[in-house]
């Protein structure tokens, strides 16, 4: 007799956090270590949206939860890029593809970086993941960090 539904399905998940972990371990040069709020640094998801306020000055006004997921995701690459130093000419080529040729991703680059070195020069925190909801006249943003070794 087969397995019944719950055991393939328990199954499949064990499966899948199984690649999870070898593609994790098989990971070269930074791994992210899940802590508290270090002392003396604002919550992430200020520091995120303070990050990308270039790209969501771009938004039109009105724009709500749904609009800003795609410029906190480009903000969210870069500064992890930056935190972890990744190739500056990697990450253009990554953003171009998905911004496209016509979009000054070295511009953008350029900028956001100066921006984390002026403003944020000694926050080391990975930006694992962000949620974002409309919360009456204003979008709210929470974010999920944890500290690049």
């Amino acid at each position: 007799m087969g397995k019944g539904k719950r055991e393939r399905r328990i199954e499949k998940r064990r499966r899948r956090r199984e690649r999870q972990r070898r593609r994790d371990r098989d990971r070269p040069g930074w791994s992210v270590q899940l802590s508290g709020r270090p002392l003396g640094l604002p919550r992430m998801s200020e520091t995120l949206v303070e990050f990308a306020e270039p790209l969501l000055s771009a938004l039109p006004e009105g724009a709500g939860a749904k609009d800003w997921v795609d410029p906190l995701q480009v903000a969210k690459l870069v500064w992890n890029s930056l935190v972890v130093s990744f190739p500056k000419e990697e990450l253009v080529a990554n953003l171009r593809q998905g911004l496209g040729a016509d979009f000054d991703v070295d511009g953008l680059v350029d900028e956001l970086a100066r921006r984390k070195a002026t403003r944020f020069p000694d926050d080391r925190r990975f930006i694992v993941d962000f949620r974002t909801h409309d919360g009456g006249d204003r979008v709210h943003v929470t974010a999920l960090s944890g500290l690049a070794e």
